[in-house]
């Protein structure tokens, strides 16, 4: 079966992630000289989009376990078919 380049679950990371960029942005430009506010927003503006990136990477792993798991089988046959006609 294939799997789509985003499913929905990437796709609402993804948007979370966004907002969260543009909300610490926001915080950076109004209030930038707060120290806590600065540590804040750069942490807010880097961890989203890490966060998305690795909710991609849990999406391809699953999909080369699929892979694996077909071509495992796909394998077997091939022995048992291989096998047979050795007979």
């Amino acid at each position: 079966k294939n799997i789509p380049n985003w499913t929905v679950r990437e796709k609402i990371v993804a948007t979370v992630a966004g907002g969260s960029v543009i909300s610490a942005s926001l915080a950076l430009i109004v209030a930038s000289l707060n120290p806590v506010v600065l540590i804040t927003g750069v942490l807010g503006i880097i961890i989203p989009p890490y966060s998305a990136l690795q909710e991609q990477k849990i999406t391809d792993c699953k999909a080369m376990r699929e892979t694996n798991m077909v071509m495992e089988l796909e394998m077997n046959n091939l022995k048992y078919n291989n096998e047979r006609l050795r007979e």
